[in-house]
């Protein structure tokens, strides 16, 4: 009888070491997942705050600031492109902001999003560096920005409203004036910041100085009204698809 019960607690442990061993190694290769985050800080426009740490997080990271396009929102952007992959592969971190007005576009131009701290969506995305910033070794030269239509535009904001913060970006399918420069990347410094033209550069104080409060240009394709509205663009297919362009009303 004894020999039985040993053998049948031997077989019982056995198969609990077969559970344990499966389920150890059913567990994925990376637990880092996006999360989001609340009481962040400051966020007059009542945005939402969701971000991407890698498992491997870089000694002194950089730090990615990715908005989303019209009638999209932060979890979508991160399904939508490859930056989490990137962050794993290199170990920075991402910020995806979203919004929560109806429209789901970004305030581009109200008097409040062009003036720095002036009490709109780029003073809560500015919480969520800040927030990030206060728990991470970030390295301050390595904070970037991008954005896809509507995000795009806002990546233009938050340069001109914080040139001091953002070192570079890269913004796509951005409604813009016949007279600006095609989308492409900027990067610099607050004292020297760079942009595609070879004309004269100005510091980052002055850039700012002369850009806040800014007057949004009359976007080709896009409807303007008598009364300051933020420009809504969309893609008209996935936000992957390099192929898709932005749709925009007034």
């Amino acid at each position: 009888m004894k020999l039985k019960l040993k053998m049948l607690a031997a077989a019982v442990a056995a198969a609990a070491l077969a559970v344990v061993a499966a389920v150890t190694f059913a567990q994925p290769a990376s637990a880092a997942t996006l999360t989001e985050v609340t009481g962040f800080g400051t966020n007059p426009s009542n945005l939402r705050m969701y971000l991407y740490v890698p498992d491997q997080v870089a000694a002194r990271p950089g730090l990615l600031v990715a908005a989303h396009y019209c009638t999209g929102n932060g979890p979508a952007f991160y399904s939508g492109t490859g930056y989490a992959n990137l962050a794993n592969q290199y170990g920075f971190i991402v910020i995806y902001p979203s919004v929560t007005r109806s429209s789901a576009c970004w305030d581009v131009s109200s008097a409040a999003a062009l003036r720095r701290g002036g009490g709109s969506d780029p003073v809560g995305i500015m919480s969520m560096v800040d927030y990030v910033r206060a728990r991470y070794p970030v390295d301050a030269n390595k904070i970037f920005a991008t954005g896809t239509s509507s995000g795009a535009m806002m990546t233009n904001v938050l340069l001109g409203d914080y040139p001091d913060v953002f070192k570079g970006a890269r913004r796509s399918r951005v409604c813009r004036s016949p007279a600006s420069p095609p989308p492409t990347a900027r990067s610099g410094t607050a004292n020297a910041p760079t942009g595609p033209s070879s004309g004269p550069r100005s510091s980052g104080a002055t850039w700012s100085a002369t850009r806040t409060p800014a007057t949004p240009a009359p976007a080709r394709g896009c409807r303007s009204g008598t009364a300051p509205t933020t420009r809504r663009c969309a893609t008209r297919t996935s936000v992957s698809r390099s192929s898709s362009g932005p749709t925009c009303t007034g």
